[in-house]
């Protein structure tokens, strides 16, 4: 009896399944409201890429063109790495980096002006505790650096325009300084 309850149900469940196709498309609907303006976004990003082989045993200095230092003062500075021992992965820079399951070597960075508007972008290798590295060469296949400009600087961390004029303590102020709704 349960067995033949079991196949009733599971013919019952097939035959709502197989019955069921796909309908016609109706009319579109009517355009909903148009929602607040948002903030103004900011596409002015920078992607300098080198491609290897880059050996090093103790870093490497790669020239960062065209660029001011109002520009480096302002941007958000992204680096990232592929070692030529994993060829499809990404590192960050600064971070811990090696072969297999042991960590070798620890990159870190820094920018300091060169000649006219150029920036060296100095890479360095350490031992993973901040010594002096004193492994084998090491080769990445590629290295980019993503300077992101700022669309404001916040002074005193709050966003830019005149934050003197709101009242942090009154709720509408803020929603209505933000563009928020309830």
């Amino acid at each position: 009896m349960i067995h033949f309850k079991n196949i009733f149900i599971m013919f019952t469940f097939l035959i709502a399944t197989l019955s069921c196709k796909k309908g016609e498309t109706g009319p579109k609907g009517d355009e909903g409201p148009r929602g607040p303006q948002g903030i103004t976004g900011n596409a002015d990003v920078i992607m300098y890429s080198y491609n290897g082989p880059i050996s090093m045993t103790l870093g490497t200095d790669l020239l960062l063109s065209n660029i001011t230092k109002e520009r480096i003062d302002s941007s958000l500075v992204l680096a990232y790495y592929i070692p030529a021992s994993y060829s499809s992965n990404w590192y960050p820079i600064p971070g811990l980096g090696g072969y297999g399951t042991s960590v070798q070597y620890q990159t870190i960075y820094d920018i300091h002006p060169s000649t006219g508007n150029k920036y060296v972008f100095a890479l360095r290798l350490f031992n993973p505790g901040f010594t002096a590295y004193n492994g084998s060469t090491v080769v990445f296949n590629k290295v980019k650096v993503i300077l992101a400009t700022a669309s404001s600087i916040v002074p005193g961390g709050r966003r830019a325009g005149d934050p003197s004029a709101l009242d942090l303590s009154d709720y509408h102020a803020v929603m209505k300084y933000f563009n928020l709704t309830e």
